[in-house]
């Protein structure tokens, strides 16, 4: 058993929890739109936040780009499209308004539906 504390759009309490948290909010649907040529294929998907609260990600691993596009806001009740490779098998994503920690975001990761 634990608690999570919430205030001004920040999480904290255990890693587990952040995480538990966020799969009960956050549903990645199955890619509406897929391009490129086999091997180097791209996607386009909805990630919807269907809770009230907001989350901040940004990409880690595979398929960063280094630039703004690696950040993804989720509004309360919102849906967002992302990008990923074919050869991305799990979206990676640091939850940088969530803490488990003193200055420790927890990573995320998010099956890649192809």
């Amino acid at each position: 058993m634990g608690t999570l504390g919430f205030f001004d759009h920040i999480i904290a309490g255990r890693e587990d929890l952040i995480k538990e948290l966020f799969h009960a909010s956050v549903t990645l649907h199955p890619p509406f739109r897929q391009g490129g040529k086999t091997g180097s294929r791209s996607f386009t998907a909805e990630l919807e936040n269907h809770s009230d609260l907001s989350f901040i990600l940004k990409k880690e691993g595979k398929g960063t780009r280094n630039d703004r596009t690696d950040i993804v806001k989720l509004s309360p009740q919102s849906i967002v499209i992302i990008n990923y490779r074919e050869s991305e098998e799990v979206l990676d994503y640091r939850l940088t308004n969530c803490y488990s920690d003193m200055n420790m975001h927890p990573v995320i990761e998010l099956p890649a539906i192809k």
